[in-house]
């Protein structure tokens, strides 16, 4: 079975967090914000309004970074999924709604890194450095 794992973008004090769990039933538990919430890691409630939530695809780099929506990717090497080319080296942001294409070109890549993402580093998104 895929793993399931969320982290979550909090763009009040600006930092990534880990989720380690989701509530979508607050009625359910004592709590102090009345709809669905995520724990961070450091024990804090955060409503999912609040936080832009980013899921784990189920893909690693080659570094056994694990990959999240919102990544930036850089991929090189291989077939060019993206023009048809021998070889290619481009940097991607990984969608929800693109799955698909990326998890073909990540497929493709021989190598691959994760190199930020879209909320701590947006200038990646401009080109290869």
């Amino acid at each position: 079975m895929d793993e399931i794992k969320y982290r979550a973008w909090d763009p009040d004090s600006r930092e990534m967090l880990k989720v380690d769990v989701i509530v979508f039933d607050p009625k359910a538990i004592l709590c102090e914000i009345d709809k669905p919430y995520i724990y961070d890691q450091y024990n804090d409630l955060h409503a999912i309004d609040d936080v832009e939530l980013m899921q784990y695809i189920g893909l690693r780099d080659d570094n056994h970074t694990d990959i999240y929506e919102g990544d930036i990717v850089h991929i090189w090497g291989g077939g060019d999924f993206f023009t048809g080319a021998n070889k290619y080296d481009r940097i991607i942001e990984v969608k929800r709604l693109e799955y698909h294409d990326i998890i073909a070109a990540l497929a493709n890549a021989d190598n691959i890194e994760v190199i930020g993402n879209v909320y701590d580093n947006p200038e990646r998104l401009g080109g290869i450095d």
